[in-house]
């Protein structure tokens, strides 16, 4: 009888603390998965990323994709601000030099009859998108693959753009874009 009671004080002591040790472990397990949220606070300058208006701006980066490959210019050019910046570096030929290459919307948009404008069949398609909110600032990286020829000759890559967004009056529109090729 004895025995029996020792058994169950000890039993029933073990339960208290099994019970105290998995809510303990139930509320690191909580606070794990609250750390690990896709809204992230940058651990360097306590930024909190967090992407509130995801869908909008990633409607719009699908829209800027079709537009850029319908080659719809004034439509394209609607989603820069004004005086907006697109630079990468670029290699004329296979015996130069790369260069780093800079021009306003304005700019390529007057030299496109002479890069996408100049072959029947382009396209770029976005494949993946990423997007870093604060406030009225957004940074997205969007990968793309893309075609450009005509029907006997059509040339295929993918690159990855980053553009620079800025909300202002409620509307998002893009101040930067740097564009590269994944090789």
């Amino acid at each position: 009888m004895v025995q029996t009671i020792i058994k169950q004080v000890t039993f029933r002591d073990r339960s208290i603390v099994l019970t105290s040790m998995n809510r303990v472990f139930q509320i690191l397990l909580l606070l794990m998965l609250t750390a690990c949220q896709s809204d992230k606070t940058d651990s360097t300058s306590g930024i909190n990323w967090v992407a509130a208006d995801k869908d909008q701006i990633s409607e719009m980066i699908a829209t800027y994709y079709q537009d850029l490959s319908d080659r719809n210019w004034q439509a394209f050019d609607d989603h820069f601000w004004d005086r907006s910046i697109m630079a990468t570096v670029w290699q004329p030929d296979a015996n130069s030099d790369p260069q780093l290459y800079t021009e306003t919307t304005v700019d390529f948009i007057k030299q496109a009859h002479m890069g996408p404008g100049s072959k029947p069949i382009f396209e770029e398609k976005m494949t993946d998108i990423k997007i870093n909110q604060h406030g009225d600032l957004a940074v997205v990286w969007a990968s793309y693959d893309a075609k450009f020829g005509d029907a006997e000759n059509i040339d295929t890559w993918s690159g990855i753009d980053a553009f620079s967004l800025l909300r202002h009056k409620g509307e998002w529109k893009i101040i930067s874009l740097s564009y590269t090729e994944i090789e």
